[in-house]
């Protein structure tokens, strides 16, 4: 079902999902310490196999060379008023992020109700640059083949996908817009060159093509709820049959019912969230929430035995990473090595991204509201 066509506007001047959480288990599953990072370590050999890796992907992104916890990592960016950062990727020598703030008095940006603005900066904190404000209720983008994609919208109104190039000169930034007949836009993930997928609040997947700049509903059987990919397909949790779902990304086969939850969580069926590194997923659910491993080739699904939380994941070539609202922050996992949670940032953290340098997140309300922080690899 075709939702839209692209349109055009000059747009970049100046203006100006309760998130939830815990912390993370504080006592550890095992008695150790964590075992301390040795480069030269391959995976456990208690770890599955994982899936084939398709030759001349990106994935997986490497882990840090440093012990995560002691990582050098600080704050790069500092907004001059209260606001609250959102999705956040890079591309480039460039980071890039969406944060929203109140207006007319309405406290409605921390959930992502306010008014959106669109940022670049260089890596180290330098040539910020707004690419355009005024982008409402935005809160997530991608950046695939020199595009910059976000949505803007909010409940019950109507909702578009912008783009505009990743290294436009503002304040002539053009932008393409999409209408889409669905609820607000809460994750976009960058598939394959010229193919990215959308997410709503309702559990809409969308697909939308660079050339032309189009987008369409992919045709689930259930609505779905985060989205992950590697370099053959996508995957959505779907909590309405406790499983997780796939598509292949170049040929539209759907596996709606790929993988489903062990019965040991029916007490709290299913999976809530879901990340790839291009050799296997990781999904996190059950009460208490435990992270899983999943074979990407045969759907075999094994326990971690790592109880977390995680409102956002992250996944590398050696760790998981998990990032959580209100005092969560973000901590690392290593998966069949230790159990032990590796405390890297204690805050308020709703989105982060990762790429070979480092890893980026934004303060969305503890100390420091608005600041972006980079940990380098």
């Amino acid at each position: 079902m075709s939702i839209g066509a692209a349109g055009s506007a000059a747009v970049c001047a100046l203006g100006a999902c309760t998130g939830y959480g815990a912390d993370v288990k504080s006592d550890p599953v095992f008695d150790a310490a964590p075992d301390a990072v040795d480069d030269s370590r391959g995976p456990s050999s208690d770890a599955p196999a994982d899936g084939d890796v398709t030759a001349g992907s990106a994935c997986p992104s490497p882990a840090p060379r440093c012990d995560p916890a002691a990582c050098t990592q600080s704050p790069i960016f500092a907004p001059s008023s209260t606001e609250y950062p959102f999705g956040i990727t890079t591309a480039g020598d460039s980071i890039y992020w969406v944060a929203q703030h109140d207006v007319d008095g309405a406290a409605l940006a921390y959930d992502g109700g306010g008014m959106g603005v669109l940022r670049r900066m260089k890596r180290d904190g330098t040539q910020v640059e707004v690419l355009s404000a005024n982008e409402k209720g935005a809160r997530a983008l991608a950046v695939d083949q020199g595009f910059l994609y976000w949505a803007v919208g909010l409940s019950g109104g109507p909702v578009e996908l912008h783009r505009t190039r990743a290294d436009c000169a503002p304040p002539a930034c053009s932008i393409e817009s999409i209408s889409l007949s669905t609820a607000v836009i809460i994750q976009i993930v960058t598939a394959a060159p010229g193919i990215v997928f959308l997410l709503s609040a309702n559990g809409d997947v969308v697909r939308a093509t660079a050339s032309p700049f189009a987008a369409e509903k992919v045709h689930f059987t259930a609505d779905f709820g985060t989205l992950a990919v590697d370099a053959r397909y996508l995957y959505a949790v779907a909590p309405a049959y406790a499983g997780i779902a796939r598509i292949e990304i170049a040929t539209g086969a759907l596996q709606p019912k790929w993988v489903t939850a062990p019965p040991a969580d029916a007490a709290a069926p299913g999976f809530r969230n879901v990340t790839a590194n291009c050799r296997a997923l990781y999904a996190l659910g059950g009460s208490p929430e435990r992270l899983v491993h999943i074979d990407t080739t045969t759907g075999v699904i094994s326990p971690t035995g790592i109880d977390m939380d995680g409102f956002a994941l992250l996944a590398d070539d050696r760790y998981v990473w998990s990032a959580t609202p209100n005092a969560g922050g973000i901590h690392a996992y290593e998966p069949f090595i230790t159990k032990n949670p590796i405390s890297i940032y204690s805050g308020n953290v709703f989105a982060f991204a990762q790429d070979d340098i480092g890893i980026y997140w934004g303060e969305h309300g503890a100390n420091n509201t608005g600041a972006i922080y980079v940990l380098s690899k």
